[in-house]
């Protein structure tokens, strides 16, 4: 449940570890009931690799009922997950993803 949580900021934060021919990483999302409001990822972590900080940092709205987060595998190799946290932060800590959604399609061309 997201009541203690509404008008937070949140990080979800993790160090993720993978090998062989796998990647993983973080996801976490924000529903109202049962409408996704908001779903983000970490940076991926791939290959061979040593321990990666990956977070997310979300906003939660006062719409919001549910927090939901987990770690996305996938390949033939093998990923790990330590030192898993999430906490308040505060505004100076910048979000990885927002809700505002153009109201038409920008960069059509695929430029910068």
């Amino acid at each position: 449940m997201a009541d203690e949580y509404r008008g937070a900021r949140l990080r979800l934060s993790a160090r993720i570890r993978t090998t062989g021919d796998s990647d993983a990483k973080l996801w976490m999302r924000l529903d109202e009931n049962t409408k996704m409001l908001l779903l983000n990822y970490s940076v991926t972590v791939a290959g061979e690799t040593d321990f990666s900080a990956c977070e997310i940092v979300l906003d939660v709205d006062d719409e919001v009922t549910m927090i939901s987060f987990g770690m996305i595998v996938s390949g033939t190799g093998a990923a790990w997950l330590r030192d898993l946290a999430i906490e308040r932060v505060g505004r100076d800590v910048p979000t990885t993803a927002s809700r505002y959604i153009q109201s038409h399609p920008t960069k059509l061309d695929f430029g910068e």
